[in-house]
């Protein structure tokens, strides 16, 4: 159901994801994974039925470890999104 034009909503989003980085010096290679979680808030205007535009803050966070040494590296980021949706389907009258 998308909300009648001209209405604000405010979108809340949480994640899981599986990462994997490989790192090649010419000597070996290492490869570090794991899990990382991450979630945003944002401000989103309905423009019309089939439009909408959308600023989106968020943080991801986890932690990548390399089974051979141990080591681990940490992650953390901000994200900062723009964006316009288009809506394509049915949607009602």
């Amino acid at each position: 159901m998308v909300p009648a034009s001209g209405a604000v909503i405010i979108p809340i989003s949480v994640g899981v994801g599986y990462n994997s980085i490989t790192s090649d010096t010419g000597i070996s290679e290492v490869t570090d994974t794991g899990i990382s979680f991450g979630g945003d808030i944002g401000f989103e205007y309905i423009v019309s039925r089939r439009i909408d535009a959308r600023f989106s803050l968020g943080a991801d966070f986890g932690n990548l470890q390399d089974n051979d040494s141990e080591a681990e590296l940490d992650l953390n980021g901000c994200t900062v999104g723009i964006g316009v949706n288009f809506y394509l389907g049915g949607g009602g009258n």
